[in-house]
């Protein structure tokens, strides 16, 4: 009695080719630019330096926003790579500048999930000390920002067509609220 070995499968090495449609990408961007998080946290810094010209200083970062959309968008179609900045740069400034963008990128990543950690794990242990008297001591932001943490890494582990199926369901969630709460204040 012999045991053959079999030859282990051969594992995708490649992008998987429409993993995630427009709705994911758009959603990407939006939540990457967290319109919540900014109207939350950014605009009352912004009003001392505003004052009374803070809407006409968010539509004009708005058109900006709107602007560099269309710019990658427009780059999207004739160089369509995973690369995203990376490529786009390269393209058009050559190899070096290309490298450090995407370095550079990369490290915006990387500090942006601790940053954000940071914020919501003291506002989630704020509210639910506030409104529901659940509190878990002076450090209880920590186990917020912990929970956060994994749930970020299970839609990271689990691929992207989940992450970004979240992401749509969350911005879309995000938008609704804000809308409403914008007709209502």
């Amino acid at each position: 009695m012999s045991i053959e070995a079999t030859p282990p499968p051969e594992q995708l090495t490649t992008l998987r080719s429409n993993a995630i449609g427009l709705p994911g990408v758009l959603f990407q961007s939006v939540t990457t630019m967290a319109p919540a998080g900014a109207v939350a946290f950014s605009l009352g810094a912004a009003i001392p330096f505003t004052g009374g010209a803070l809407p006409l200083a968010v539509l004009f970062a708005l058109v900006i926003c709107v602007l560099v959309a269309l710019n990658i968008g427009s780059m999207a179609k004739y160089l369509p790579s995973a690369g995203g900045y990376f490529s786009y740069v390269t393209h058009g400034l050559g190899p070096q500048v290309g490298w450090l963008t995407g370095w550079l990128f990369t490290f915006t990543y990387v500090l942006f999930i601790p940053l954000t950690l940071l914020v919501l794990g003291p506002v989630t242990d704020s509210f639910l000390s506030s409104n529901f008297h659940i509190s878990l001591g002076s450090n209880g932001w920590i186990v917020y920002a912990l929970i956060f943490a994994a749930i970020t890494f299970g839609l990271t582990f689990f691929g992207i067509k989940i992450s970004a199926d979240v992401g749509v369901v969350l911005g879309v969630l995000e938008i609704c609220a804000f809308g409403v709460l914008s007709i209502f204040f």
